[in-house]
């Protein structure tokens, strides 16, 4: 629940503070419904996580690289909920003191750009003040309409200091966002034969800026977007979206090397990565062909479970793999399988919270370099095998 706390302005001019090597991340969850031509189509809920890292700091600006993973729902347990990964991408800007983002290359993300910023003067904002801005939305369009290129297109944003709230255990200002969405794109190719001619829709949102942070800690959002396409069909998005934003840093060696001698084994590899604390779990072993955990994996699990509980203010990601065997479908399906059902046993033993992100990355039999050669049964045990990764960020 929210509280309203009475304040008249801004104690302090509000600015984005992007100290060099600092790391944050960003976890949106999006409800939306989607529409073809006015008919109901499908519903789906993703969970999206942008990991940052600030390169670099100049006076004025500061270079971050993101990592955006979107994953879609999959399993739940309880109140834990684990989503699949469906993909990732990575990008580069600078952004200034005010909020302003300036792309190093070109990339459909982030989506949104130029949200928050804040108006360049000195007094204070008060109660109530409203100011405007040009941001801009960006929407990637290969894997649904077949266009290569991303569609960036300007908005014109009213932005209203609405207050001081609580959010996420923090005292927060509470910024409205809004903006209309009107735009005609020019002709696009299409491997579909079809693009969007107009788009249309709009945004309200509410940004939660932590003073402390010199950040957003979070937003709620409302949303329809409309692509009307070249061939007649209207397409609608339409949802709610909400994230919440947190500090992050990386793992100590002492959190590794406590891991590394509680759980490193023949069978059980700890290492560490850019990522984070990285288990390798060789050999994990289900009924053949299936992805019921036989009886006397538990014992190693358990151990797991308990170094878990020490991170629960950390995300987890969880890599299920296979052997060389069976269709590319099938191994797909069974690593996914596998995945799912160490991250029950794990929910099980309360090895989560229920405020962790959770991804479950399935990849078939599909890795740059294999554990061991599929030829050999000795190879092909070490295939089957669950990566639990303790992430950074």
């Amino acid at each position: 629940m929210l509280a309203v706390f009475t304040v008249n302005t801004f104690a302090q001019e509000p600015a984005f503070r992007l100290d060099e090597r600092r790391q944050y991340k960003e976890v949106k969850t999006i409800n939306e419904s989607v529409y073809l031509n006015g008919e109901f189509s499908h519903s789906a809920t993703i969970n999206e996580k942008t990991a940052s890292l600030v390169l670099d700091a100049e006076e004025g600006r500061a270079l971050v690289r993101s990592s955006v993973s979107d994953s879609v729902y999959k399993a739940v347990f309880g109140e834990i909920h684990g989503f699949v990964l469906d993909s990732v991408r990575e990008y580069d800007y600078y952004r200034d003191a005010r909020g302003n983002i300036e792309m190093v290359s070109d990339s459909a993300f982030p989506v949104l750009r130029n949200i928050p910023v804040f108006p360049d003067k000195k007094e204070p904002l008060k109660i109530g003040e409203k100011w405007y801005n040009r941001a801009f939305e960006s929407h990637d369009l290969k894997d649904y309409f077949g266009i290569d290129e991303p569609l960036v297109f300007p908005v014109s944003v009213e932005n209203e200091l609405l207050g001081m709230k609580k959010f996420n255990g923090q005292d927060c200002y509470a910024i409205s966002v809004r903006y209309n969405i009107y735009h005609k794109p020019e002709a696009m190719k299409s491997i579909y034969n079809a693009y969007p001619v107009k788009v249309t829709g709009f945004s309200k949102r509410t940004v939660y800026w932590s003073g402390e942070w010199g950040l957003p800690a979070g937003s709620d959002e409302t949303f329809s977007i409309v692509f009307e396409m070249s061939d007649g069909q209207i397409l609608e998005y339409r949802g709610e979206a909400h994230s919440k934003t947190t500090q992050t840093r990386i793992l100590t060696e002492d959190e590794f090397a406590s891991v590394k001698n509680a759980l490193e084994d023949e069978l059980t590899k700890v290492d560490k990565t850019e990522e984070g604390i990285h288990i390798t779990l060789e050999n994990i072993r289900f009924t053949a062909e299936s992805s019921v955990l036989l009886p006397e994996e538990q014992s190693r699990l358990d151990a797991v479970a308990g170094q878990l509980k020490k991170f629960r203010d950390r995300d987890i990601t969880i890599v299920g793999h296979t052997a060389m065997a069976g269709t590319e479908e099938g191994r797909y399906l069974l690593s996914e399988q596998r995945a799912s059902a160490v991250f029950d046993y794990l929910t099980g033993k309360n090895a989560f919270s229920e405020m962790q992100n959770v991804t479950l990355v399935p990849m078939g039999a599909k890795q740059p370099h294999p554990e061991g050669d599929n030829r050999t049964p000795e190879g092909m045990a070490k295939n089957r095998r669950v990566e639990i990764i303790i992430l950074n960020n």
